[in-house]
């Protein structure tokens, strides 16, 4: 600890030592003659005046030298300003300036550059300097008051003892805390090695039911960050997953498919490798035959996140009959359910998809070339899935009204026959929402007057034929 202090007190000597040298620069620099214009006057000249560092009260003083007189040769500089000033002979001009021939009088004549205020750098020989009329030079005594700040903190003996207990009930040892630090180093994973070890776990075969569904839950935790999922494909993590969306166990299916669904999720790599690895048709496979009603909404999870914003696979799922087996979750009782809401939301978001992104890419792109190919429109009519978008407007709750209303919307053109059927559904629930809309105060977030005016949009942009009114 003493030499610590010690060592403080060299330091803050050694900066006190660097701050007068900087002084002593800036305050030759900043005078209006530079250096060798005349004799330093008195008072001039400064002098570091150290102080034993083993004294209690020991500073920093500047003193001034009055009998110091120094002969410095003399260098007249050009001062130049906004207005043309004639050059003396033998004066330094600093560079930079707008220099001109005066042909009446014949002197040579100069003036600061537009846009330049009056502060210039002169340089004769390896002298140099800076020229500022406008700036105020400090003083000595303004030095010395300013030094007068800089005293070392008074720390005897006692103080010390008293100081190093005061730490050491604060803070620990440094020998505990690297004891400390190295348990710690062996027990610390990064999310690969963690992923990397799941993956093996995964794949052995001393697991039971209980152990391997943990272990997926625990797994799609960690890959919906996307660098921890491409670590996990790499390994070949989506052959095991096929295998548990082909377990006998629903729970191991249902697990299977919403670690799928998370691992693919806006992760363009991982969603190549999964479609690659054949995922895609074992999932239009598995909507079709899957008796757990429970496993339906993770295989139809997967399903989305794996087609999403990748018309490649959107065109691999009309060709492999995956809107017929969307269709097929649609059964010809009344019961209605929030995975049909949710079918009809996933192709309408399709369709805003594409649209979006003609709009924005260029036609000549391959991602663009791949849209046009992705014919949702007519898949859609042709599966007669029209017919279902009035049947799911007796939904019993808002939201799934809302969301049938935004497919009708968006689907206006490709259903108009099934949804000018609906106008008298469509005539009801407008009643039905506007007189809502009428208790909705300012402060509300006008929640049914959104709904009313998707219906006022929905009946007018499909108006019904004038026979049928008769």
């Amino acid at each position: 600890m003493m030499a610590l202090i010690q060592g403080v007190r060299i330091l803050n000597l050694i900066s006190v030592s660097l701050f007068l040298i900087c002084c002593y620069h800036m305050l030759v620099n900043t005078q209006k003659v530079p250096p060798g214009g005349e004799k330093v006057r008195n008072g001039g000249a400064l002098t570091l005046v150290p102080q034993d560092p083993t004294e209690d009260d020991a500073e920093v003083t500047v003193e001034s030298s009055e009998e110091i007189e120094e002969d410095v040769p003399s260098m007249d500089v050009f001062y130049p300003t906004k207005e043309w000033k004639s050059i003396k002979k033998g004066q330094s001009v600093p560079a930079g300036l707008h220099v001109r021939m005066n042909l009446q009088t014949g002197d040579r004549e100069a003036k600061l550059m537009e846009g330049d205020e009056e502060s210039k750098y002169w340089k004769s020989g390896d002298r140099e300097g800076m020229l500022n009329p406008k700036e105020k030079s400090f003083t000595p005594q303004q030095l010395k008051e300013a030094l007068k700040e800089f005293k070392t903190t008074k720390l005897d003996e006692q103080d010390n003892k008293e100081r190093e207990k005061e730490v050491l009930k604060t803070f620990r040892k440094y020998d505990d805390i690297k004891k400390e630090l190295s348990d710690m180093n062996t027990q610390i994973k990064t999310d690969g090695e963690i992923v990397t070890e799941m993956f093996h776990r995964l794949n052995s075969t001393d697991l039971d039911d209980t152990q391997k569904n943990d272990l997926l839950n625990d797994l799609e935790f960690y890959l919906h960050q996307i660098d921890n999922a491409q670590v996990f494909c790499n390994l070949g993590g989506m052959k095991l997953l096929m295998k548990g969306l082909n377990d006998s166990l629903a729970l191991t299916r249902e697990q299977s498919a919403f670690v799928i669904g998370s691992a693919v999720q806006s992760n363009p790599e991982v969603q190549i490798k999964a479609l690659e690895a054949g995922i895609l048709p074992q999932l239009i496979r598995l909507l079709s035959t899957e008796t757990e009603v429970k496993v339906l909404p993770r295989l139809l999870y997967a399903m989305s996140s794996l087609i999403r914003h990748f018309p490649h696979a959107q065109k691999r799922l009309l060709d492999l009959g995956g809107i017929t087996a969307l269709k097929g979750m649609f059964p010809n009782s009344r019961d209605l359910s929030n995975l049909q809401i949710k079918v009809i939301t996933l192709l309408q978001d399709l369709i805003v998809e594409k649209d979006f992104a003609m709009s924005m890419e260029a036609k000549n792109t391959d991602k663009a070339q791949q849209y046009k190919m992705v014919h949702l429109c007519d898949a859609i009519r042709e599966q007669g899935l029209c017919a279902w978008l009035p049947r799911l407007l007796e939904a019993p709750d808002h939201d799934g009204r809302e969301k049938v209303l935004q497919a009708m919307m968006t689907l206006k053109d490709t259903c108009r026959e099934d949804i000018v059927s609906a106008n008298s559904l469509l005539q009801k629930l407008l009643k039905e929402y506007t007189s809502l809309a009428a208790e909705e105060t300012e402060q509300d977030d006008q929640y049914f007057t959104g709904i009313a005016q998707y219906i006022k949009q929905i009946i007018s942009s499909s108006p019904t034929d004038s026979k049928d009114e008769l």
